[in-house]
């Protein structure tokens, strides 16, 4: 028998008797070796281990771009790469060097059928910014000195995004490759308005902002009216916060706080914003990862200290507690990050009192099932849930790999 074939065995045994009387396979045990795209099926894997040993490769912006997954993270700790995924494991690679100098690359956004991103390179002591793109074919090109942030959107041939003002004020500006950079709005007027949640509902940009007289509430822009205050939902200075702002059914979706606790808001033309607590005052909770499937809704909320709920909300109205985690196997739970694969809700959890993150798949039929046994207390991490070429990849930390890029299929 080949030497492969031993290897498979083994590692075949390993997984078996680990499990057994474990809820949990192991799959901390090897890196998996496989040609072409045969990625194990029901079980989570290493697709790459970027910065070799126990180091953290920091990957983050995992961005499908033309059929293809791209990421940024560090192979050593002088510079970080862009790398490309496309499917097949051993063809992770990083095409090109960014500098011995060393350089930073952050916020990857499409738009146009283009990727962009920013690097930060560091020459002489000093930081340098710049805006690049990449089409596709050949090699990114470097197109203006732009240091472009996370929360940045296309609107409109645009790019909205957070820049400081000459007053070192952070506001909110517009970008085109042909006219530069330009400010859109001075909302906070002699102070930061911090403009982040960014989408686009009906035609307009709508964010969050600071002002001194209303707090940190929900703004709508466009380029005919300017910025406009879309409602003081928690009167006067004090700030609602708006967060996780989602469109679903002709509606705006995002969480805030309401005088003295943080609840599932929804705002429409006609309604404005409404809470959508309950008729019998549930605490729905701070609400995020929204997630559109099977003509519903679906999202995330913390009602309690500890515990989280999944809640679906349908085009009629109807408002439902999928699961609650402070009931069975999963007693007083955190799910952190939720997508849907496959049909069926997959989310990261832990113990909410500091044990590891895992991955778990909850559907009404069996219940909520854990797919994989880290067992990381230093640090857990487990995000970045992200569905590429009829693979689950995330980004997670393990005691043999450091915080790496793995995968899960079905």
């Amino acid at each position: 028998m080949k030497k492969s074939n031993y290897l498979v065995l083994i590692t075949f045994l390993a997984i078996v008797f680990t499990s057994c009387g474990s809820p949990h396979p192991n799959t901390d045990i090897t890196e998996q070796q496989s040609e072409e795209d045969n990625f194990p099926v029901g079980e989570t894997f290493l697709i790459k281990d970027i910065y070799q040993g126990k180091g953290s490769s920091a990957l983050s912006s995992l961005t499908v771009f033309k059929n293809k997954l791209y990421l940024i993270a560090w192979e050593d700790v002088l510079y970080s790469n862009l790398w490309i995924f496309d499917g097949k494991q051993e063809t992770i690679i990083a095409p090109w060097t960014t500098s011995t100098d060393g350089k930073n690359l952050y916020c990857l956004s499409v738009w146009n059928d283009t990727l962009y991103y920013g690097a930060d390179q560091f020459v002489e002591n000093k930081t340098q910014a710049s805006f690049w793109k990449y089409t596709g074919n050949g090699n990114p090109e470097p197109i203006s000195d732009l240091k472009p942030t996370k929360n940045g959107i296309w609107y409109k041939n645009k790019l909205y995004l957070t820049q400081q003002n000459e007053n070192s004020e952070y506001e909110l500006y517009k970008y085109q490759p042909e006219t530069g950079l330009q400010l859109a709005a001075d909302i906070g007027i002699d102070t930061s308005s911090n403009p982040e949640n960014f989408t686009i509902y009906m035609d307009k940009l709508y964010f969050t902002a600071f002002d001194a007289t209303h707090g940190t509430e929900l703004w709508m822009y466009d380029e005919e009216n300017g910025a406009e205050l879309v409602m003081d939902i928690n009167p006067g200075s004090k700030s609602s916060d708006p967060k996780n702002l989602y469109v679903y059914n002709n509606e705006l979706f995002f969480t805030a706080n309401s005088s003295y606790y943080n609840s599932f808001f929804k705002y429409n033309i006609t309604d404005k914003c409404v809470d959508m607590t309950d008729d019998n005052n549930t605490k729905i909770g701070a609400s995020n990862n929204f997630q559109n499937f099977d003509d519903k809704l679906y999202f995330l909320s913390n009602p309690g200290m500890y515990n989280t709920c999944i809640w679906s909300y349908d085009n009629e109205g109807n408002l439902n507690k999928v699961l609650d985690f402070k009931d069975g196997v999963f007693l007083n739970g955190t799910a952190y990050e939720m997508t849907i694969y496959k049909n069926t809700i997959f989310f990261s959890g832990g113990d909410a009192l500091g044990g590891s993150l895992e991955l778990y798949k909850y559907n009404p039929d069996d219940g909520i099932k854990c797919l994989s046994d880290f067992n990381v207390t230093n640090g857990p991490r487990l995000e970045k849930l992200t569905v590429f070429n009829d693979i689950l990849c995330f980004a997670a930390k393990s005691n043999r790999y450091g915080f790496e890029l793995w995968g899960y299929r079905e």
